[in-house]
């Protein structure tokens, strides 16, 4: 009877041992088939991540044709230096977050389009069905769970955001040297609180023998390090040499005046926006926009091919600012080697800058920008005597400054896929912005009674 029982007891230890070890590896292949299924949607993550960035923030042609660059050097009260930190922390908050696009408005919509299309892409690409006795598939496909892992990845960054902290990591890059200028970008969906990670799709493995299953997170509640291989700072590294040259001459750029400028004393118009030299005007003060004055240049030859400049109605100087201001930018720029890299393979690549729809008529040899806009305004400075509506002679000031500087990247290893060029390279364009000028009064804030009046006759322009 006792050898009964002992084999007894024996047989069912062995039964209840083997259904634990069963058990254990049957849960340790349960888990090991989630985290290669986590494994396989983490690549995907990955790639689309570093896609979808290389479309973001590269140019095809016919973007570099159509938008303006990244905003991400603006001049507005004249002390910026844009050191490297400034320059990662505007990136952050204008370009991924919450800033203005490529077009001046939509920069922080078209990030989050682009969060979206890779919560998408890992969600539509990942990889159901049967392998062996396992099935393996996600909880939920459905737009509200692709939107639910968009908002949890750009909650989690807004969250590492406003604790100060950054979720970009540049290689090779500081204040005065840039080789590389690639970057890592940090996902801290540890930052989630545990409502919102559970709320992910959840990768579900089921066993179709012992129907046993095991569901984790699509993604781990850790930080994701992504490698994006761009070389965008190196962008940022070189256009920070012509935002600075672009500073240095703001001054310069505010002194500039072009037509009938009170301060000069005489009602007659500049020949050139420094000098306190004057054009002899022979004809009646101009009242339409339509008269043309010959002027000299400030120096020999005639920036920008500008022999001219219009001296009537709003549009006093327009095109004399713009051919002058050009011109100064460029040299500046080209002197403080703005236009020139330590790499053959990621280079300026404008080596003139073309008239476009500005007011110039030839190209700037040697100015590595692609536009330079400049926006002038001009403020009422005379009244001409006997006249009212359009009876008003004005001086034209510069408004603000518009550059974009467009940089070539031709070494494969960073690159993507290429989005210019038939894939074979990467545009990075940039725009550099100053604003930092002397504010001009509109018409509706002067007292026009109360200009200097300027006398007009048939032959001749000239105080009363």
């Amino acid at each position: 009877m006792t050898s009964v029982v002992l084999t007894s007891t024996l047989v069912t230890t062995e039964e209840k041992t083997s259904r634990q070890i069963y058990s254990m590896l049957n849960n340790y292949q349960l888990a090991d088939a989630a985290n290669l299924a986590r494994a396989d949607a983490i690549q995907s993550f990955n790639f689309n991540f570093r896609d979808k960035l290389e479309d973001y923030l590269t140019y095809s042609d016919v973007e570099l044709r159509d938008e303006t660059g990244f905003p991400l050097f603006t001049i507005r009260n004249g002390s910026e230096n844009f050191s490297w930190d400034e320059i990662k922390q505007t990136f952050e908050s204008t370009i991924l977050l919450t800033g203005d696009a490529k077009s001046g408005t939509t920069t922080g919509q078209k990030f989050d389009a682009a969060i979206a299309y890779v919560a998408d892409r890992t969600i539509e690409q990942f990889n159901e069905g049967t392998y062996g006795k396992f099935s393996i598939y996600l909880s939920d496909k459905s737009a509200n769970a692709k939107d639910l892992l968009r908002r949890s990845i750009v909650t989690s960054m807004e969250k590492e955001k406003n604790k100060g902290l950054d979720f970009l990591e540049v290689v090779g890059c500081d204040d005065t040297s840039c080789p590389v200028g690639t970057f890592y970008f940090n996902i801290p969906l540890n930052n989630l609180t545990d409502e919102e990670y559970e709320a992910l799709p959840r990768i579900i493995v089921k066993d179709l023998v012992t129907q046993e299953e095991i569901k984790m997170a699509i993604l781990p509640r850790t930080e994701l390090r992504v490698y994006i291989p761009l070389r965008f700072f190196k962008a940022l590294y070189e256009a920070r040499k012509s935002a600075l040259a672009i500073k240095s001459v703001g001054n310069e750029l505010d002194d500039y005046q072009l037509g009938f400028c009170s301060g000069d004393g005489k009602c007659q118009p500049r020949a050139n926006p420094q000098g306190t030299k004057f054009s002899t005007w022979t004809q009646a003060c101009p009242t339409t926009g339509s008269e043309k004055a010959d002027l000299a240049p400030l120096s020999s030859g005639y920036p920008a091919g500008v022999t001219k400049y219009l001296i009537g109605g709003s549009n006093t100087g327009f095109d004399g600012l713009s051919a002058y201001g050009s011109d100064l930018i460029c040299a500046q720029a080209k002197a403080a080697g703005g236009f020139t890299t330590d790499d053959p393979t990621f280079y300026d690549k404008d080596n003139q800058l073309m008239p476009g729809n500005s007011p110039r008529t030839n190209p700037i040899a040697g100015c590595g920008f692609n536009t330079i806009s400049i926006s002038p305004a001009a403020e009422a400075q005379y009244q001409i005597e006997g006249t009212t509506n359009l009876g008003l002679l004005r001086c034209a000031k510069i408004h603000a400054v518009y550059a974009d500087i467009v940089f070539v990247e031709n070494n494969p290893k960073y690159i993507v896929r290429g989005t210019f060029e038939q894939a074979k390279s990467d545009i990075y364009k940039i725009r550099i912005t100053n604003e930092h000028f002397t504010r001009i009064k509109n018409d509706k804030d002067i007292d026009k009674a109360a200009l200097p009046k300027c006398s007009s006759s048939p032959t001749s322009c000239g105080n009363p």
